[in-house]
């Protein structure tokens, strides 16, 4: 039998008429879990773990696939708060002195997490890395390049003398009370993959809602610490240190400098005469873009090419392709950040309320999630229904 906790068993006794509306989405949740083969679904709030599903099949560590990625900023942050790195501007050849990459200028640690390092995909292993040509002149694309990810790595295991994993069980994992890490290397992965447990990840996710603090002390400075969840470029908003954004409100526009960029790369005229319309006016959204997937976007403009769904979905396809900015774009508050995996992982982090929540799968293994039927593609809309029946509880 799978084992079901929800806050309706657990917690019944904190509601009065709201109980029904709030174990209805509990319900939800667990018939998506079952429905979409979870392995594991854990949901906290306010450091509270309300909601816990397990398969009969699950186990204690799941590969987390490229939610692995989350962990790079995160070392770097604690080199930034130990003093190690002066910041993340510091050029990589400062540490690789042999390696002078770059056409405009050296390549900088923030060039490689915020995917806009020019650095050729296909060429590795690193040594390939210095002796190459950029891709294209450092800075003036966003190109994700997970190979790429694999140079931080060992910058990270000379700076400290400590392999990179063991450098993240110090400074993270052990404070955080986690235990059990385990890692483990693929030929689907240039870098190591992490295995946590659901649970794990809520710790990880917590820590995060509660401004880094363990037992009432900062792990990280406030300072450091909101540098992971900050656009890390100018080409994708949603795009953090390796970490995708959500926030309550983003402005958007489309200036003559960056329609006059669409057209030296060749973006389909008819796609730049609508946009060149709009005449710079600025538009507001909802909901993110997670690679070129549109996740619940909504925009304020109801009557003009904005606001149709496969206008969006070809001007995502070609500016992503020539890794051109999306638009000029300003954010408002940051309602969620994400880690998220093949085949439908996911940790959500919204700050407000301190909810966490992590969904796992076995199935990551697929080589493409739009091959599956099991990814969870409603779990963070459930969990701001959830929020939003819970909103005003004291518990």
């Amino acid at each position: 039998m799978n084992k079901i906790f929800s806050a309706c068993a657990v917690f019944a006794f904190l509601f009065s008429s709201a109980e029904g509306s709030i174990c209805s989405v509990l319900e939800k949740f667990k018939q998506r879990s079952l429905e979409t083969n979870s392995d594991a679904v854990v949901i906290s709030r306010n450091g509270r773990n309300i909601f816990e599903y397990f398969s009969d099949e699950c186990s204690d560590h799941i590969d987390s696939q490229e939610m692995s990625r989350s962990f790079i900023p995160l070392a770097y942050a604690f080199l930034l708060e130990d003093k190690k790195i002066p910041c993340l501007d510091v050029p990589v050849c400062f540490l690789f002195p042999l390696w002078e990459s770059g056409k405009t200028r050296p390549i900088t640690l923030r060039d490689l997490i915020s995917n806009t390092s020019g650095l050729d995909k296909g060429k590795i292993p690193i040594l390939d890395f210095f002796e190459s040509e950029a891709f294209f002149p450092v800075g003036t694309r966003y190109y994700r390049n997970d190979k790429a990810l694999t140079i931080l790595v060992d910058i990270v295991e000379n700076i400290t003398g400590m392999t990179y994993e063991d450098y993240l069980f110090q400074k993270l994992f052990r404070p955080l009370g986690i235990q059990s890490v385990c890692w483990k290397e693929t030929n689907l992965s240039p870098m190591p993959q992490i295995m946590l447990s659901a649970k794990d990840w809520v710790r990880i996710g917590n820590f995060f809602a509660n401004d880094c603090l363990v037992n009432g002390k900062p792990l990280l400075s406030e300072k450091v610490f909101r540098q992971l969840f900050i656009p890390s470029q100018e080409f994708d908003p949603f795009f953090g240190m390796q970490w995708w954004l959500e926030y309550y409100d983003v402005a958007f526009w489309w200036d003559d400098n960056l329609l006059w960029a669409y057209r030296c790369e060749e973006v389909d005229e008819s796609i730049v005469q609508e946009l060149a319309s709009l005449e710079g006016q600025e538009y507001h959204f909802q909901g993110k873009i997670i690679g070129n997937e549109l996740d619940g976007l909504k925009c304020s403009a109801k009557e003009n090419i904005l606001a149709e769904e496969a206008f969006l979905y070809e001007l995502v396809d070609e500016v992503r392709s020539k890794g051109l900015p999306l638009c000029r774009f300003r954010t408002g508050k940051v309602k969620a950040m994400s880690s998220i995996g093949k085949g439908g992982e996911q940790l959500i982090i919204m700050p407000y309320g301190k909810w966490v929540a992590v969904r796992q799968t076995k199935s990551s293994s697929m080589s493409s999630t739009e091959d599956s039927n099991d990814y969870f593609e409603d779990f963070l809309p459930l969990l701001e229904q959830l929020a939003a029946e819970y909103d005003g509880w004291v518990d």
